[in-house]
Formats: structure tokens, sequence, C-alpha cells
């Protein structure tokens, strides 16, 4: 499972008797497998609780994670007239239902109107489509941030890893969700970027970010925790700007070979 089924929040609303065909497939295929692979520790007590005690034997987690080959050749974008010099965050995907950045936009508009960041050192480049119910590029315009936060809109995957590669900060922004967790944080780990999760505090992607020590966290729902996460980040970037980043050790963990290794014992010793 990449996410759950049923209790996905991202799921869009369906007919009664879709839901009903659904809920009941959803029980057949975790109930008759001979081994369920959640994507996080969440989802599979999560399953664990909706399903049964019995599915517990039968259900592992295997986090995703990223291949190194795809992250080694991967030059750094070159900076341009609009993120030189600064401390740059960046979000790659899709912005849509509950994947809402309004409180981390105000969030900026606090750093700057409180004088707690000198705005002109800062950018944020948010690359993806975007399908939200207002216009995200009115509301940067509204809020006077549209030298600082740049809409890059959809653009090429291997044009998104080169800008990924030239940040100085990963952003997550995953409101509403406790079981999941967004590849792209993986392409972060990949190139070794610092993350900073806007997530509920009890959720998989505030879990990882803080037993890994892979970044800064804040409260989906708290602009306050948000605008704090932003300048400690900033703080420590402008401390050791050259040594802002993850070390090889918390990256390698995340390698896709570890999470591949786990696979296979569970096949082998099913297979025997």
């Amino acid at each position: 499972f990449r996410d759950s089924w049923m209790t996905n929040p991202f799921r869009p609303p369906h007919s009664a008797v879709k839901n009903w065909a659904e809920k009941v497939l959803d029980n057949w295929v975790v109930k008759s497998a001979d081994i369920v692979i959640a994507n996080t520790h969440p989802l599979r007590s999560e399953f664990i609780e909706r399903f049964g005690q019995t599915l517990e034997s039968r259900c592992i987690t295997v986090l995703n994670g990223f291949d190194a080959q795809e992250f080694s050749g991967i030059a750094p974008a070159p900076r341009d007239v609009f993120t030189e010099g600064a401390f740059l965050l960046v979000h790659s995907g899709f912005l849509y239902g509950k994947r809402d950045p309004r409180n981390f936009i105000d969030a900026f508009a606090k750093l700057r109107d409180e004088g707690i960041i000198d705005m002109d050192k800062v950018r944020c480049d948010l690359i993806g489509q975007v399908e939200l119910p207002y216009d995200l590029a009115s509301y940067v315009r509204e809020r006077r941030l549209d030298q600082q936060i740049r809409l890059s809109g959809q653009i090429s995957y291997a044009e998104s890893l080169a800008r990924l590669a030239g940040c100085d900060l990963g952003l997550i922004i995953q409101p509403g969700t406790g079981t999941q967790i967004p590849s792209k944080i993986f392409e972060y780990i990949g190139f070794g970027k610092k993350i900073l999760a806007v997530a509920p505090n009890d959720s998989a992607v505030s879990a990882i970010v803080s037993d890994f020590g892979l970044g800064e966290i804040a409260d989906a729902d708290s602009v306050d925790q948000i605008a704090n996460a932003i300048a400690q980040a900033y703080e420590n970037w402008s401390a050791d700007k050259e040594s802002y980043c993850l070390d090889s050790a918390t990256r390698d963990q995340f390698e896709i070979k570890k999470g591949l290794s786990t696979l296979s014992s569970e096949m082998q010793e099913l297979v025997s």
C-alpha cells in the first residue's frame, strides 16, 4: 500500500454503492494477502487496528527511499536573479486538497511584518501544479510576497530535481494526514537537504523528521510555529552555510536498497 485505501484523506467522495464495493474489496485484499506492506509505521498500526491482531504477523513496514544512482549525476540548477544569495526553500509537488500552503504563506508575512528575518535574503520556490479552491498567485500578491515566493508551475522532472539539488531547504506541506509520507521527502533526503515539515505533530511526516533529525517541524495549523521553524532553519543556515545539510550516515539510511533488503527477507521467508 503506497497509501491507505478507504481511509486516505485525499480520497475523493464517491457514491454509496462505490464506497460499499471498495470497502468490501479493501477488506478482501488485506485479509487474503500473505504479506501486507505499509510504507509507514503509522499506516501499519492503522491496518492492524482496523483488521485485527491476526494481521500483525503478516503486515510489515517498508519505507520508501531514494535510488542513489538517480541522484549522482544531477547538477544543481544555477541561481537566478530571484534566488541569488538567498536562503532558498523549495517545495516540489502538487498543491491540492488538504495540501494547502496558506498558513505557510501567512508565516512568511509574519516574519516580514515582525522584522524577524530580512526577507531580502529569503526565497521560496513552489514548483508544480496547483489545484486549490482559490487563486494562489493572488493570495501571494495580496500579502505582498510576490518578491519572496515564486510559483514556478509544472516543469520537467529533470529540471525539478536540478532545482532541488540547488536549494537550501526542502519544504513539505502535508496538513490533515496522519499515516502518509509524500514521496518528495525522499528526493530531498537523496540530495542531502534539510527539511521543513509543515504537518500535524502526531503524523508520520513529523515522526520521520524528528526520529532521524532531518530538520524542522511545525504544526500545519499554527502560523506561529511555522514562522518559528523557518526562522530557526534560517538561523542554522546563516551560522554555517557549508555544513547545512544531512550527513551521509543519515542520508544513507534511506537508500532504497535497505528497504529492498527488508522486503527480500520477508519474501524469502514466505516462499520457504
